[in-house]
Protein backbone atom coordinates (compact mmCIF):
# COMPACT_ATOMS: atom_id res chain seq x y z
CA UNK A 1 0.00 0.00 0.00
CA UNK A 2 2.87 2.36 0.56
CA UNK A 3 4.13 1.73 -2.47
CA UNK A 4 1.48 2.59 -4.36
CA UNK A 5 0.93 5.70 -2.24
CA UNK A 6 4.51 6.84 -3.15
CA UNK A 7 3.84 6.00 -6.82
CA UNK A 8 0.48 8.37 -6.96
CA UNK A 9 2.17 10.95 -5.07
CA UNK A 10 5.23 10.82 -8.04
CA UNK A 11 2.74 10.68 -10.55
CA UNK A 12 0.94 13.54 -8.81
CA UNK A 13 4.77 15.68 -8.83
CA UNK A 14 5.06 14.85 -12.45
CA UNK A 15 1.42 15.81 -13.80
CA UNK A 16 2.43 19.35 -11.78
CA UNK A 17 5.60 19.31 -13.77
CA UNK A 18 4.49 17.89 -16.64
CA UNK A 19 1.56 20.91 -16.95
CA UNK A 20 4.34 23.75 -16.63
CA UNK A 21 6.71 22.25 -19.36
CA UNK A 22 3.90 22.16 -21.74
CA UNK A 23 2.69 25.55 -20.78
CA UNK A 24 6.26 27.05 -22.19
CA UNK A 25 6.09 25.09 -24.97
CA UNK A 26 2.97 26.36 -26.82
CA UNK A 27 1.54 29.47 -23.94
CA UNK A 28 -1.72 29.23 -22.08
CA UNK A 29 -3.60 27.20 -24.79
CA UNK A 30 -1.29 24.10 -23.89
CA UNK A 31 -1.83 24.36 -20.42
CA UNK A 32 -5.98 24.59 -20.78
CA UNK A 33 -5.22 21.85 -23.50
CA UNK A 34 -3.13 19.68 -20.86
CA UNK A 35 -5.99 19.99 -18.31
CA UNK A 36 -8.86 19.38 -20.41
CA UNK A 37 -7.16 16.41 -21.83
CA UNK A 38 -5.84 15.52 -17.85
CA UNK A 39 -9.77 15.75 -16.98
CA UNK A 40 -10.80 13.45 -20.73
CA UNK A 41 -8.15 10.89 -19.67
CA UNK A 42 -9.64 10.44 -16.46
CA UNK A 43 -13.29 10.94 -17.70
CA UNK A 44 -12.42 8.74 -20.51
CA UNK A 45 -10.87 5.65 -17.62
CA UNK A 46 -14.50 6.13 -15.60
CA UNK A 47 -16.48 5.99 -18.74
CA UNK A 48 -14.63 2.73 -20.23
CA UNK A 49 -14.50 1.18 -16.83
CA UNK A 50 -18.48 1.28 -16.07
CA UNK A 51 -19.10 0.09 -19.37
CA UNK A 52 -17.19 -2.85 -18.84
CA UNK A 53 -18.63 -3.42 -15.80
CA UNK A 54 -22.15 -2.80 -17.33
CA UNK A 55 -22.43 -4.92 -20.32
CA UNK A 56 -19.77 -7.48 -20.04
CA UNK A 57 -16.70 -8.30 -21.74
CA UNK A 58 -18.18 -9.81 -25.25
CA UNK A 59 -20.28 -6.45 -26.01
CA UNK A 60 -17.68 -4.17 -24.83
CA UNK A 61 -15.64 -5.77 -27.24
CA UNK A 62 -17.79 -5.48 -29.67
CA UNK A 63 -18.49 -1.60 -29.23
CA UNK A 64 -14.54 -0.98 -28.67
CA UNK A 65 -14.66 -2.62 -32.45
CA UNK A 66 -17.03 -0.25 -33.57
CA UNK A 67 -15.34 2.91 -32.35
CA UNK A 68 -12.30 1.65 -33.98
CA UNK A 69 -13.86 1.47 -37.14
CA UNK A 70 -15.71 4.59 -36.91
CA UNK A 71 -11.92 6.46 -36.12
CA UNK A 72 -11.06 4.98 -39.21
CA UNK A 73 -13.69 6.61 -41.62
CA UNK A 74 -13.86 9.24 -39.68
CA UNK A 75 -10.44 10.31 -41.18
CA UNK A 76 -11.82 10.37 -44.48
CA UNK A 77 -14.81 12.23 -43.42
CA UNK A 78 -12.98 15.05 -42.10
CA UNK A 79 -10.66 15.54 -44.91
CA UNK A 80 -7.51 16.78 -43.19
CA UNK A 81 -9.77 19.69 -42.56
CA UNK A 82 -9.23 20.09 -38.60
CA UNK A 83 -5.71 19.78 -39.43
CA UNK A 84 -5.18 22.44 -41.96
CA UNK A 85 -7.37 24.83 -40.21
CA UNK A 86 -4.78 25.21 -37.94
CA UNK A 87 -2.56 25.75 -41.23
CA UNK A 88 -5.06 28.24 -43.32
CA UNK A 89 -6.50 30.10 -40.21
CA UNK A 90 -3.17 31.78 -38.97
CA UNK A 91 -1.97 32.21 -42.43
CA UNK A 92 -4.98 34.14 -43.60
CA UNK A 93 -4.61 35.98 -40.33
CA UNK A 94 -1.19 36.61 -40.68
CA UNK A 95 -1.68 38.01 -44.33
CA UNK A 96 -5.42 39.91 -43.35
CA UNK A 97 -6.71 37.85 -45.92
CA UNK A 98 -10.43 37.96 -44.13
CA UNK A 99 -12.35 37.26 -47.37
CA UNK A 100 -10.13 33.80 -48.28
CA UNK A 101 -10.55 33.21 -44.07
CA UNK A 102 -14.44 33.52 -44.30
CA UNK A 103 -14.46 30.87 -47.16
CA UNK A 104 -12.54 28.33 -45.65
CA UNK A 105 -13.99 28.51 -42.41
CA UNK A 106 -17.55 27.57 -44.32
CA UNK A 107 -15.79 25.12 -46.20
CA UNK A 108 -14.36 23.13 -43.70
CA UNK A 109 -17.29 22.86 -41.70
CA UNK A 110 -19.94 22.34 -44.93
CA UNK A 111 -17.51 19.33 -46.57
CA UNK A 112 -17.39 16.93 -43.52
CA UNK A 113 -20.64 17.31 -42.83
CA UNK A 114 -21.59 16.76 -46.48
CA UNK A 115 -19.41 13.67 -47.03
CA UNK A 116 -20.21 12.50 -43.47
CA UNK A 117 -23.86 11.63 -44.40
CA UNK A 118 -23.16 10.12 -47.81
CA UNK A 119 -20.70 7.82 -46.43
CA UNK A 120 -22.49 7.34 -43.13
CA UNK A 121 -25.50 6.47 -45.35
CA UNK A 122 -23.56 3.94 -47.26
CA UNK A 123 -21.32 2.16 -44.73
CA UNK A 124 -24.78 2.32 -42.16
CA UNK A 125 -26.59 0.24 -45.04
CA UNK A 126 -23.97 -2.26 -46.20
CA UNK A 127 -23.25 -2.94 -42.74
CA UNK A 128 -26.93 -3.27 -41.23
CA UNK A 129 -27.25 -7.24 -41.43
CA UNK A 130 -23.63 -8.13 -40.61
CA UNK A 131 -23.04 -6.04 -37.64
CA UNK A 132 -26.03 -4.14 -36.34
CA UNK A 133 -23.28 -2.39 -33.87
CA UNK A 134 -21.19 -0.98 -36.53
CA UNK A 135 -24.21 -0.03 -38.81
CA UNK A 136 -25.64 2.47 -35.88
CA UNK A 137 -21.63 3.74 -35.90
CA UNK A 138 -21.90 4.89 -39.19
CA UNK A 139 -24.58 7.27 -38.16
CA UNK A 140 -22.92 8.73 -35.76
CA UNK A 141 -20.00 9.62 -38.64
CA UNK A 142 -21.34 13.57 -39.81
CA UNK A 143 -21.40 14.70 -36.28
CA UNK A 144 -18.03 13.77 -35.25
CA UNK A 145 -16.91 15.13 -38.49
CA UNK A 146 -18.09 18.30 -38.38
CA UNK A 147 -17.18 18.43 -34.39
CA UNK A 148 -13.54 17.45 -34.81
CA UNK A 149 -13.81 19.89 -37.99
CA UNK A 150 -15.30 23.02 -35.71
CA UNK A 151 -12.31 22.00 -33.08
CA UNK A 152 -9.40 22.77 -35.70
CA UNK A 153 -11.17 26.23 -36.39
CA UNK A 154 -11.33 27.19 -32.76
CA UNK A 155 -7.68 25.97 -31.67
CA UNK A 156 -6.69 28.08 -34.67
CA UNK A 157 -8.30 30.91 -32.82
CA UNK A 158 -7.00 30.02 -29.19
CA UNK A 159 -10.06 29.08 -27.81
CA UNK A 160 -8.82 26.06 -26.24
CA UNK A 161 -12.06 25.18 -23.93
CA UNK A 162 -14.62 25.88 -26.96
CA UNK A 163 -12.37 23.52 -28.76
CA UNK A 164 -11.84 20.68 -26.56
CA UNK A 165 -14.41 20.99 -23.74
CA UNK A 166 -17.63 19.91 -26.47
CA UNK A 167 -16.28 16.63 -27.72
CA UNK A 168 -13.33 15.87 -25.29
CA UNK A 169 -15.67 16.67 -21.79
CA UNK A 170 -19.16 17.04 -22.85
CA UNK A 171 -19.83 14.12 -25.36
CA UNK A 172 -18.66 11.37 -23.01
CA UNK A 173 -20.31 13.17 -19.80
CA UNK A 174 -23.65 12.66 -22.03
CA UNK A 175 -22.90 9.38 -23.12
CA UNK A 176 -22.01 7.92 -19.80
CA UNK A 177 -25.52 9.68 -18.58
CA UNK A 178 -27.57 8.24 -21.03
CA UNK A 179 -26.02 4.71 -20.82
CA UNK A 180 -26.62 4.91 -16.72
CA UNK A 181 -30.17 6.57 -17.69
CA UNK A 182 -30.86 3.21 -19.62
CA UNK A 183 -29.72 0.93 -17.08
CA UNK A 184 -31.90 2.74 -14.15
CA UNK A 185 -34.86 2.87 -16.25
CA UNK A 186 -34.45 -0.96 -16.52
CA UNK A 187 -33.06 -0.79 -20.49
CA UNK A 188 -31.02 -4.48 -21.10
CA UNK A 189 -27.93 -2.90 -22.15
CA UNK A 190 -25.94 -4.26 -24.84
CA UNK A 191 -23.68 -3.17 -27.16
CA UNK A 192 -26.01 -1.06 -29.48
CA UNK A 193 -27.94 0.55 -26.40
CA UNK A 194 -23.88 1.75 -25.75
CA UNK A 195 -23.69 2.88 -29.54
CA UNK A 196 -27.03 4.78 -29.40
CA UNK A 197 -26.52 6.89 -26.47
CA UNK A 198 -23.06 7.83 -28.15
CA UNK A 199 -24.71 8.75 -31.36
CA UNK A 200 -27.53 11.35 -29.01
CA UNK A 201 -24.54 12.34 -27.45
CA UNK A 202 -22.31 13.43 -30.71
CA UNK A 203 -24.98 14.89 -31.80
CA UNK A 204 -25.75 16.94 -28.36
CA UNK A 205 -22.07 18.11 -28.23
CA UNK A 206 -22.17 19.31 -32.27
CA UNK A 207 -25.29 21.46 -31.32
CA UNK A 208 -23.40 23.04 -28.20
CA UNK A 209 -20.28 23.17 -29.78
CA UNK A 210 -21.76 25.23 -32.80
CA UNK A 211 -23.73 27.66 -30.68
CA UNK A 212 -20.79 28.64 -28.97
CA UNK A 213 -18.21 28.69 -31.97
CA UNK A 214 -20.79 30.44 -34.34
CA UNK A 215 -20.59 34.23 -32.59
CA UNK A 216 -17.46 33.93 -31.67
CA UNK A 217 -16.21 33.83 -34.87
CA UNK A 218 -18.75 36.55 -36.00
CA UNK A 219 -17.24 38.88 -33.02
CA UNK A 220 -13.85 38.25 -34.62
CA UNK A 221 -14.20 37.89 -38.28
CA UNK A 222 -16.78 40.37 -39.59
CA UNK A 223 -18.96 39.26 -42.42
CA UNK A 224 -18.30 39.93 -45.81
CA UNK A 225 -16.89 38.50 -48.71
CA UNK A 226 -15.69 35.14 -49.06
CA UNK A 227 -13.19 33.52 -51.32
CA UNK A 228 -12.60 29.82 -52.13
CA UNK A 229 -9.60 28.17 -53.03
CA UNK A 230 -10.31 24.50 -53.74
CA UNK A 231 -7.57 23.85 -55.61
CA UNK A 232 -4.76 25.63 -53.59
CA UNK A 233 -6.45 23.81 -50.75
CA UNK A 234 -6.86 20.75 -52.16
CA UNK A 235 -3.11 20.25 -52.71
CA UNK A 236 -2.48 20.72 -49.09
CA UNK A 237 -5.54 18.50 -47.87
CA UNK A 238 -4.77 15.59 -49.85
CA UNK A 239 -1.63 14.69 -48.42
CA UNK A 240 -3.03 15.66 -44.65
CA UNK A 241 -5.66 12.97 -45.46
CA UNK A 242 -4.01 10.06 -46.61
CA UNK A 243 -1.53 11.14 -43.65
CA UNK A 244 -4.19 10.79 -40.99
CA UNK A 245 -5.93 8.05 -42.52
CA UNK A 246 -2.55 6.39 -42.38
CA UNK A 247 -2.05 7.01 -39.02
CA UNK A 248 -5.33 6.09 -37.94
CA UNK A 249 -4.83 2.91 -39.54
CA UNK A 250 -1.58 2.45 -37.68
CA UNK A 251 -3.13 2.74 -34.53
CA UNK A 252 -6.72 1.09 -34.59
CA UNK A 253 -5.38 -2.04 -36.59
CA UNK A 254 -4.04 -4.20 -33.91
CA UNK A 255 -7.70 -3.91 -32.66
CA UNK A 256 -9.05 -4.65 -36.32
CA UNK A 257 -7.08 -7.97 -36.51
CA UNK A 258 -7.97 -8.85 -33.37
CA UNK A 259 -11.69 -8.45 -34.10
CA UNK A 260 -11.43 -10.35 -37.04
CA UNK A 261 -9.87 -13.36 -35.83
CA UNK A 262 -10.44 -13.81 -32.42
CA UNK A 263 -13.51 -13.61 -29.84
CA UNK A 264 -14.69 -10.34 -28.80
CA UNK A 265 -14.02 -11.16 -25.05
CA UNK A 266 -10.54 -10.84 -26.01
CA UNK A 267 -10.78 -7.43 -28.08
CA UNK A 268 -12.72 -6.15 -24.68
CA UNK A 269 -9.90 -6.64 -22.62
CA UNK A 270 -7.66 -5.63 -24.96
CA UNK A 271 -9.07 -2.63 -25.52
CA UNK A 272 -9.34 -1.58 -22.04
CA UNK A 273 -5.81 -2.27 -21.59
CA UNK A 274 -4.65 0.49 -24.81
CA UNK A 275 -7.37 3.06 -23.04
CA UNK A 276 -6.10 3.25 -20.16
CA UNK A 277 -2.67 4.90 -21.62
CA UNK A 278 -4.75 7.45 -23.07
CA UNK A 279 -2.67 9.89 -20.09
CA UNK A 280 0.53 9.01 -21.95
CA UNK A 281 -0.75 9.86 -25.48
CA UNK A 282 -2.67 13.17 -24.07
CA UNK A 283 0.77 14.78 -23.83
CA UNK A 284 1.51 15.02 -27.33
CA UNK A 285 -2.00 15.61 -28.24
CA UNK A 286 -1.95 18.64 -25.34
CA UNK A 287 1.57 19.92 -27.04
CA UNK A 288 0.92 19.13 -30.80
CA UNK A 289 -2.17 21.47 -30.23
CA UNK A 290 -1.14 23.89 -28.74
CA UNK A 291 2.23 24.80 -31.24
CA UNK A 292 0.43 24.24 -34.62
CA UNK A 293 -0.88 27.03 -35.14
CA UNK A 294 2.31 29.07 -34.06
CA UNK A 295 4.42 26.97 -36.01
CA UNK A 296 2.48 28.23 -38.96
CA UNK A 297 2.59 31.85 -38.33
CA UNK A 298 6.22 30.78 -37.62
CA UNK A 299 6.75 29.52 -40.94
CA UNK A 300 4.91 32.16 -42.70
CA UNK A 301 7.35 34.85 -41.11
CA UNK A 302 10.08 32.97 -42.38
CA UNK A 303 11.94 33.01 -38.63
CA UNK A 304 13.56 29.66 -38.90
CA UNK A 305 15.76 29.92 -35.95
CA UNK A 306 12.44 30.99 -33.40
CA UNK A 307 10.64 27.51 -35.36
CA UNK A 308 13.79 25.30 -34.31
CA UNK A 309 13.81 26.26 -31.05
CA UNK A 310 9.70 26.07 -30.33
CA UNK A 311 10.31 22.48 -31.78
CA UNK A 312 12.93 21.06 -29.68
CA UNK A 313 11.34 22.97 -26.69
CA UNK A 314 8.12 21.17 -27.99
CA UNK A 315 9.56 17.42 -27.70
CA UNK A 316 10.86 18.10 -24.79
CA UNK A 317 7.35 19.11 -23.36
CA UNK A 318 6.28 16.17 -25.04
CA UNK A 319 8.75 13.20 -23.60
CA UNK A 320 9.73 13.75 -20.36
CA UNK A 321 5.73 13.95 -18.57
CA UNK A 322 5.02 11.03 -21.10
CA UNK A 323 7.69 8.27 -19.38
CA UNK A 324 6.99 9.35 -16.02
CA UNK A 325 3.16 8.81 -16.88
CA UNK A 326 3.75 5.89 -18.75
CA UNK A 327 6.06 3.78 -15.93
CA UNK A 328 3.47 5.09 -13.17
CA UNK A 329 0.87 3.39 -15.50
CA UNK A 330 2.69 0.19 -15.89
CA UNK A 331 3.48 -0.28 -12.59
CA UNK A 332 -0.14 0.32 -11.23
CA UNK A 333 -1.33 -1.44 -14.35
CA UNK A 334 -2.37 -4.91 -12.54
CA UNK A 335 -4.54 -2.66 -10.41
CA UNK A 336 -6.05 -0.30 -12.73
CA UNK A 337 -6.97 -3.22 -15.68
CA UNK A 338 -8.67 -4.65 -12.39
CA UNK A 339 -10.94 -1.97 -11.78
CA UNK A 340 -12.88 -3.10 -15.33
CA UNK A 341 -13.10 -6.60 -13.88
CA UNK A 342 -10.48 -9.44 -12.91
CA UNK A 343 -10.50 -11.06 -16.57
CA UNK A 344 -9.03 -7.40 -17.93
CA UNK A 345 -5.84 -8.04 -15.26
CA UNK A 346 -4.49 -10.49 -18.35
CA UNK A 347 -3.77 -7.44 -20.58
CA UNK A 348 -1.16 -5.88 -18.29
CA UNK A 349 1.48 -7.42 -20.64
CA UNK A 350 0.44 -5.71 -23.63
CA UNK A 351 0.05 -2.81 -21.69
CA UNK A 352 3.32 -2.78 -20.74
CA UNK A 353 4.61 -3.34 -24.43
CA UNK A 354 2.56 -0.53 -25.73
CA UNK A 355 3.32 1.63 -23.29
CA UNK A 356 7.13 1.19 -24.46
CA UNK A 357 6.08 2.04 -27.92
CA UNK A 358 4.52 5.50 -26.63
CA UNK A 359 7.46 6.65 -24.94
CA UNK A 360 9.91 5.73 -27.92
CA UNK A 361 7.27 7.83 -30.14
CA UNK A 362 6.74 10.61 -27.64
CA UNK A 363 10.55 11.38 -28.34
CA UNK A 364 9.92 12.87 -31.69
CA UNK A 365 6.96 15.39 -30.30
CA UNK A 366 4.50 17.04 -32.34
CA UNK A 367 6.81 15.90 -35.92
CA UNK A 368 3.54 15.20 -37.58
CA UNK A 369 1.80 18.54 -37.10
CA UNK A 370 4.93 20.72 -37.55
CA UNK A 371 5.65 18.76 -40.89
CA UNK A 372 1.72 19.69 -41.79
CA UNK A 373 2.50 23.12 -40.72
CA UNK A 374 5.26 23.88 -42.55
CA UNK A 375 4.22 22.73 -45.44
CA UNK A 376 5.89 19.05 -45.42
CA UNK A 377 2.68 16.99 -45.23
CA UNK A 378 3.81 14.59 -48.66
CA UNK A 379 6.81 13.44 -46.42
CA UNK A 380 4.10 13.21 -43.42
CA UNK A 381 1.72 11.38 -45.62
CA UNK A 382 4.38 8.78 -47.03
CA UNK A 383 5.71 8.04 -42.83
CA UNK A 384 2.05 7.12 -42.47
CA UNK A 385 1.55 5.18 -45.51
CA UNK A 386 4.41 3.30 -44.63
CA UNK A 387 3.63 2.75 -40.78
CA UNK A 388 0.06 1.86 -41.11
CA UNK A 389 1.75 -1.11 -44.14
CA UNK A 390 3.88 -2.13 -41.68
CA UNK A 391 1.67 -2.20 -38.57
CA UNK A 392 -1.14 -4.11 -40.76
CA UNK A 393 1.35 -6.59 -42.01
CA UNK A 394 2.12 -7.08 -38.34
CA UNK A 395 -1.25 -7.06 -36.82
CA UNK A 396 -2.85 -9.62 -38.49
CA UNK A 397 0.57 -11.97 -38.72
CA UNK A 398 0.74 -11.94 -34.63
CA UNK A 399 -2.65 -11.29 -33.21
CA UNK A 400 -4.17 -14.20 -34.50
CA UNK A 401 -1.24 -16.08 -33.19
CA UNK A 402 -0.69 -14.41 -29.64
CA UNK A 403 -4.24 -13.06 -29.12
CA UNK A 404 -3.26 -9.78 -26.83
CA UNK A 405 0.07 -9.52 -26.81
CA UNK A 406 0.44 -10.10 -30.54
CA UNK A 407 -1.65 -6.97 -31.49
CA UNK A 408 0.89 -5.25 -28.79
CA UNK A 409 3.47 -6.31 -30.09
CA UNK A 410 2.37 -4.94 -33.63
CA UNK A 411 1.46 -2.08 -32.41
CA UNK A 412 4.35 -1.28 -30.54
CA UNK A 413 6.46 -1.83 -33.40
CA UNK A 414 4.48 0.52 -35.57
CA UNK A 415 4.94 3.58 -32.79
CA UNK A 416 8.68 2.66 -33.04
CA UNK A 417 9.19 2.53 -36.85
CA UNK A 418 6.66 5.98 -36.70
CA UNK A 419 9.05 7.64 -34.45
CA UNK A 420 12.20 6.91 -36.52
CA UNK A 421 10.92 7.66 -39.57
CA UNK A 422 8.99 10.98 -38.21
CA UNK A 423 12.83 11.89 -36.80
CA UNK A 424 14.46 11.53 -40.27
CA UNK A 425 11.91 13.48 -41.94
CA UNK A 426 11.37 16.51 -39.57
CA UNK A 427 15.62 16.70 -39.16
CA UNK A 428 16.17 16.99 -42.60
CA UNK A 429 12.66 19.73 -43.00
CA UNK A 430 14.57 21.92 -40.19
CA UNK A 431 17.90 21.73 -41.18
Amino acid sequence: MTGAVGILGRFSANAIGAGRRIAAAGGGFALWAFAIRVSAAALAFLTQIVLARLVGEEAYGEVAAAITVLGVVVAIAVLGLDTAAQRFVAHYRVEGDLASLRGFMRAARLAPLLLGCVIGAIGSAMTWNADPVLSLAFVMLPFVAVLLAQEGIAKAFDWPVVALGPNFLLRPVLALGLVLGAAGLGVGLDASVVILAMLVAALVALLVQTAIVAPRIRAVVPAGERRYHLRSWGLVVSPIVVGDIGALVATSVDVIALSLTRPAEEVGIYFAAVKSLALVQFVAYAVSNAVAHRVSALHVAGDRAALRRMVVRACLATFVPSVAFAAALVALGPFVLGLFGEAFVAAWPAMAIVAAGAVILAAVGPAERVLNMIGKERECALVYVATAFVATLLAFWLAPLHGPVGAAIALSAGMVFEALALAFVLRRALA
